[in-house]
């Protein structure tokens, strides 16, 4: 929203200036101790092909990454993020500075086990070292189906594997 009015202030020539202030996910990331570097991602896509398109891209950052979530999307984010990322350990952190502010630490096949309220800053931990996951233990043809069964189409498995084997797609 602000951006709209930075472009009219800078078009109209009035001078501006910014003031540092409290920021939910570096409050969130100081408040957790997670792991840095960080990637801040912001709220997912509504839409559910470009929230999948962009996942796939963030599933091997090796980065923890940070999302706002509303609580009335954290259940399909978290059920989204487990689809493309496999177990990974999270954190919640809710109504940040606030008398109900709570940390919450669990993995995505665990899963958030209370009722979500308020709105949440999601810390997902880094992707494991490529070479050193549960994936590259499995055949070449288990690694495929291990991803066709998380819904993932021909291509789109072929692609992840190859990816994660570090080997091209042809092959």
């Amino acid at each position: 929203p602000g951006r709209e009015l930075i472009s009219s202030l800078v078009e109209n020539q009035i001078e501006y200036t910014v003031i540092p202030g409290a920021c939910a996910f570096v409050s969130a990331v100081a408040l957790t101790g997670l792991e840095t570097p960080f990637m801040f991602v912001g709220f997912l896509p509504d839409n559910k092909k470009e929230e999948k398109k962009l996942l796939t891209k963030l599933q091997s950052v090796n980065q923890s990454l940070i999302f706002y979530v509303a609580p009335h999307k954290l259940l399909a984010t978290l059920d989204a993020l487990k689809k493309v990322f496999g177990n990974r350990e999270c954190v919640t952190v809710r109504e940040i500075t606030k008398i109900h502010e709570q940390v919450e630490y669990f993995d995505l096949d665990t899963g958030y086990q209370k009722e979500p309220r308020g709105e949440y800053v999601l810390i997902v931990k880094p992707a494991q070292d490529p070479f050193d996951n549960e994936q590259n233990k499995m055949s070449v043809d288990e690694h495929f189906e291990y991803y066709k069964k998380l819904g993932f189409d021909k291509n789109e498995a072929i692609k992840k594997v190859a990816k994660e084997r570090g080997v091209p797609k042809n092959e």
